[in-house]
């Protein structure tokens, strides 16, 4: 009897220990489940509130941007995109071919380079390249030689650009518009004639 009573106690002892642990590994599931949901919960708050900071950031930046723009609209001074387009466009320099030649060399290239950023600054600009001789040989040749010197440009910068050819157009007007005395029959220096082998950048806008 005191055997069993013994083994009784012993059984109920391990039960109760089975039972205990059980009972401890399952809360500690439930505290870690609780925590890793606090956690998430956590991160997942804080990933608003980041997306919150970042979307009012944004929001004050695009409220500051319209702001100063109103503000430049209101300034005596201020000028459209276009206008500065425009500007920049004027203000480059005309080029000038060597004689009875239409290659692009690294003079001509540089000023056409800064042709190139304008136009990819300015989307809305349509570039007219016009090139004129001087008046050594035919009229015929030279028209010719005026329009060579336009279409070597528009090549130029379609093959160092991703320019539209739509917006580019060349035009040749040989010797027809001299601008000086130097025309058929007028003895002229070589400076004087120089002055006349000029290649322009307008716009059509």
């Amino acid at each position: 009897l005191a055997a069993k009573e013994a083994a009784d106690k012993k059984a109920a002892e391990a039960k109760a220990l089975a039972a205990k642990e059980a009972a401890d590994k399952k809360a500690a599931e439930a505290k870690a489940l609780a925590a890793k949901e606090a956690a998430d919960k956590k991160a997942v708050e804080a990933k608003a509130l980041a997306a919150k900071e970042a979307a009012d950031k944004k929001a004050a930046e695009a409220k500051a941007v319209a702001k100063n723009k109103k503000e430049q609209k209101s300034s005596p001074n201020y000028i459209t995109s276009y206008e500065l387009c425009q500007f920049q466009f004027d203000n480059l320099n005309s080029v000038y071919f060597d004689f009875k030649k239409s290659y692009v060399n690294a003079k001509i290239a540089n000023e056409v380079d800064k042709l190139i950023k304008i136009m990819k600054r300015c989307p809305n600009i349509v570039a007219i390249i016009s090139s004129h001789t001087d008046s050594r040989s035919s009229a015929e040749f030279n028209l010719r030689l005026s329009q060579r010197r336009s279409d070597a440009i528009v090549q130029y910068i379609l093959r160092n650009s991703n320019i539209s050819p739509k917006r580019i157009k060349a035009v040749g007007y040989g010797e027809s518009r001299p601008r000086n005395k130097c025309v058929d029959g007028v003895w002229c220096s070589e400076a004087e004639h120089k002055v006349n082998r000029r290649t322009q950048f307008e716009t059509a806008n």
